[in-house]
């Protein structure tokens, strides 16, 4: 299978289409799989025959990646559980659900920066192009903070997450180090034009993460145990990154 292939589906069977009313734009991935024949998975590899697909949201995702280590790994770190991370370093975010705590970009900051946010965390990429995210009781301005945070977790900059090289360059190369990715643009619910893209590797993805080009767009709050983890880029930047437009 080639880009070829693509193109030929994109002008025959694809372009002006409509997608099916009552379906929201989050949808659109998979009624392009649909036409593919790709059920809707969340495998690591790219999803048909070395090429990845991807549908022309506000932001496309790169994959939902859970860290390799989070402090609730620690026996010894006084954060005994997944939910007990989420209401120590997340915040209530939901008026109309004023239990519901949630870990996201807000509280970390979202993407790498020298920065801390104002609870205290800041995104980095260390020397072997792992990513931490860290947290910092010093910068911590949540008034609630000496009522949550435990006392051995406030001198000095304390690692909370972690995404190592490893386990990143093992998402990234085998999901889009394969024979290229394709993107299908939606304008007013139809599709409009199909990107073509290269394939790439963790050592240019690591690259964007640290230029703050992609994202990370975590979704972990106590009402699902679903760990929601996206790294995403706006779809502005896959546009750029395309080496063939088919309209």
């Amino acid at each position: 299978m080639n880009f070829e292939v693509f193109r030929e589906i994109f002008r025959d069977r694809i372009k002006g289409k409509a997608m099916p009313r009552g379906r929201h734009n989050g949808a659109l991935g998979h009624w392009i799989e649909d036409v593919f024949d790709v059920p809707p998975n969340s495998a690591p590899e790219a999803d048909l025959h070395g090429f990845e697909i991807k549908s022309g949201g506000q932001k496309g995702s790169f994959g939902d990646w859970m860290g390799d280590w989070y402090i609730w790994y620690d026996d010894n770190s006084e954060i005994s559980s997944r939910n007990d991370f989420i209401k120590t370093f997340g915040t209530k975010k939901r008026p109309d659900k004023p239990d519901r705590f949630s870990w996201t970009g807000v509280d970390f900051g979202k993407i790498v920066s020298d920065r801390f946010s104002e609870c205290g965390q800041k995104m980095s990429i260390d020397s072997n192009d792992g990513i931490n995210i860290h947290y910092n009781f010093m910068h911590d301005n949540r008034l609630n903070k000496n009522s949550i945070i435990p006392e051995k977790l406030r001198t000095g900059d304390v690692l909370i997450a972690r995404y190592s090289r490893e386990k990143m360059a093992n998402f990234v190369n085998r999901k889009f180090g394969q024979k290229g990715w394709v993107l299908f643009s939606l304008r007013k619910r139809a599709i409009d034009a199909l990107y073509l893209g290269k394939p790439f590797y963790f050592e240019d993805w690591i690259e964007w993460v640290r230029s703050g080009e992609i994202e990370l767009d975590s979704g972990m709050n106590t009402d699902t145990s679903r760990n929601r983890s996206k790294f995403r880029a706006k779809k502005s930047w896959w546009y750029s990154q395309a080496f063939e437009i088919v309209q």
